[in-house]
Parts: C-alpha cells; structure tokens; sequence
C-alpha cells in the first residue's frame, strides 16, 4: 500500500494531505526515503533524463560555502 502511494506521490498524483502524511513518514522511516529516491530514478530512466554529476553535492556545498555571510541589523 505504502509504495503505489509513495509512487503516487512521485507522479504527482496525490492531494496536499496525502503528500503531506508520506513526506511526515519519510523523515522518520529512513527506507522511506531510499524508495523515494528509488522511485525519482526509476522515472528519471524512463523519461531519459541525466541525473546529477555524482559530485554535485559536493561542488555545490564548496560554492556555497564562498560565499560571503551577509550580516543585517535587526529593526
């Protein structure tokens, strides 16, 4: 029951609620997101789709981490 609502979800075919409870779900029960992310790979081969460089991550976290702190003055 689980997965077709997990894979609902994925597609896009579920109401706010219900995404709302498996998104919940999904923070506590770590196999949860393995078959989300399981599912997003799944729909990303059978629409052809590249995913990320495996180093993404990485490169994004050190790009991020260049970036100057803006310090702003509370009212």
């Amino acid at each position: 029951m689980m997965e077709s609502r997990m894979s609902a979800l994925a597609d896009g075919e579920l109401n706010h609620e219900e995404a709302s409870e498996i998104l919940v779900l999904s923070r506590e029960q770590p196999e949860l997101q393995e078959k989300w992310h399981m599912y997003h790979l799944i729909g990303d081969s059978l629409r052809q789709t590249s995913p990320l460089s495996p180093d993404f991550n990485a490169r994004f976290a050190g790009q991020l981490a260049e970036e100057p702190v803006v310090l702003a003055p509370l009212r």
